[in-house]
């Protein structure tokens, strides 16, 4: 991943007329935090206004798709362009104006239609809508806005739809895995402060790199009270989002993790035994946890005093190193078989903990042996499991 796939960045598009361009898209992270953020608005909505808004969002959703199956056509007002509706998706419908050569495909708000009608706006023209939404320019798109709400404010609605609750306010958890691995700062591009929780919510707010391609304001724009299209553009990480990175410690990139990066989370050592429930629906179980734990034992423990020698861990090794049960859920590609997993897995793995340590080989055959006890079989389920 990188800033355009997290955050946002362009995408190739092709037009109907097969020239390729490119348009803006938001990333997983954008996207993401924006559905967090619609919770919050929503939770603090009544059930008359969520009841409102879900018949003005019904009554779209019907009005588009019988125009896009019908093929219908529309006209605007004063320039009589003709254009119908090819697609809607989550947030835009798609229109295409035959006639209009510099801009044939432009997309148009539902948020702005559902807004309308929801509040039953007297809106008597395009240049109405300006003045509507508070915006310091008209644009392009008042034109068929205004044309498609006359369509909708026309039809009957249907005051059956099924009952509202009030919407109750979510923790939102985005995790990424192995953390580490990425570079936060270039990731999170201008977001990497907002990311702080002394930075959450509107407070945090940056313009992204991409918003002087936007002229129309966005979810968070609208949560800000933001209207001009040449002030849009803007993003924050609603108080909701909980960000979980996991890494694991001996890997060498976290070395070079900042303190920058450090100081906007909070770190929890998850231990080897703590996960080992992800391992109940193995067949091998109890003998996967015999295993790992025998084997994490040589590893490292707190070793006693007066302890024999060939009982004591390997020095230079910490708990750190253990073998987590995540390794052992793939006994299930070797039907059980634990020699194959060692081989394929674990050898390597521990191989690579060891090189550069004196009596590295001496040490992997005791890793070797604390794995396989001499009095177990290498294939077939517990016995208590069947």
């Amino acid at each position: 991943y990188d800033y355009t796939d997290f955050v946002e960045g362009l995408r190739p598009k092709q037009d109907d007329s097969e020239t390729v361009g490119f348009e803006r898209k938001d990333g997983v992270f954008k996207t993401f935090c924006a559905n967090a953020l619609e919770n919050i608005l929503d939770s603090q909505k009544s059930e008359e206004t969520l009841q409102k808004e879900n018949l003005a969002r019904e009554l779209l959703e019907d009005f588009l798709q019988n125009a896009i199956d019908s093929d219908e056509n529309f006209e605007t007002q004063g320039t009589k362009n003709n254009f119908h509706i090819i697609e809607s998706k989550a947030k835009t419908i798609t229109i295409d104006i035959p006639k209009n050569e510099k801009a044939r495909i432009i997309s148009l708000s539902k948020s702005d239609l559902i807004t309308l009608l929801e509040n039953e706006a007297d809106i008597k023209g395009s240049r109405d809508l300006q003045t509507y939404f508070n915006r310091k320019y008209r644009t392009q798109q008042d034109s068929y806005t205004f044309v498609l709400y006359e369509k909708l404010r026309g039809i009957n609605a249907n005051d059956k739809t099924k009952n509202v609750s009030l919407v109750e306010k979510k923790n939102y958890v985005f995790i990424i895995d192995e953390i580490n691995r990425g570079e936060i700062s270039k990731i999170f591009g201008e977001l990497f402060y907002s990311i702080d929780p002394g930075y959450r919510g509107e407070s945090g707010k940056v313009q992204t790199q991409y918003a002087s391609m936007q002229d129309k304001p966005n979810e968070f724009d609208d949560a800000l009270n933001i209207k001009d299209g040449d002030n849009c553009g803007w993003f924050f990480v609603p108080e909701n989002v909980y960000i979980i990175g996991t890494m694991n410690d001996i890997d060498r990139s976290v070395e070079s993790m900042d303190f920058a990066f450090r100081r906007r989370f909070a770190f929890a050592e998850i231990k080897a035994d703590e996960n080992v429930g992800m391992l109940d629906d193995l067949k091998w179980k109890n003998e996967a946890i015999k295993r790992m734990n025998s084997l994490n034992k040589m590893i490292w423990h707190e070793e006693k005093e007066n302890e024999k020698e060939e009982d004591k861990c390997i020095e230079g090794l910490s708990s750190a190193y253990h073998i987590g049960a995540s390794y052992f859920l793939k006994l299930k590609n070797y039907n059980g078989d634990f020699d194959q997993l060692w081989k394929y897995h674990l050898d390597g793995l521990l191989r690579e903990y060891l090189r550069g340590m004196p009596d590295a080989e001496a040490k992997m055959k005791k890793l070797e042996e604390a794995y396989k006890p001499n009095d177990t079989s290498t294939n077939g389920s517990d016995s208590n499991n069947g």
